[in-house]
């Protein structure tokens, strides 16, 4: 944050996204050697509402784009017929103020289209 400051970005607040969710799949005790479709698209959902909801946070807020910290993401068997997952991502949404040399080494800073 400290080399966005001189190029004109600020600090707005702060953007979480988090979603979670569950599902059972009877057949799953059936195949042991293969890669099962429902937990790895439990896990695809719920990374890509997190993703959604982060966005969502930084829009509004008003501010221009966000700067993902951290992101998390755990999941866990349910007995034998079922999965579950988490997932988050937290950062900052920031807000153009002025104009200055953009950071050479700094991470890129996702923008929000206001055009749509």
């Amino acid at each position: 944050m400290a080399k966005l400051l001189p190029a004109g970005w600020v600090p707005v607040t702060l953007a979480i996204g988090l979603d979670g969710g569950t599902v059972y799949d009877l057949a799953m005790p059936d195949r042991p050697a293969q890669e099962i479709a429902a937990p790895t698209e439990l896990v695809t959902r719920v990374r890509a509402a997190a993703r959604a909801e982060f966005l969502e946070a930084v829009r509004v807020s008003g501010a221009d784009g966000g700067l993902v910290s951290a992101t998390t993401l755990s999941a866990w068997p349910l007995g034998r017929t079922g999965a579950a997952a988490v997932a988050g991502v937290f950062g900052t949404a920031i807000t153009r103020c002025g104009t200055g040399p953009a950071p050479r080494d700094a991470l890129a800073v996702l923008p929000l289209d206001r055009r749509g």
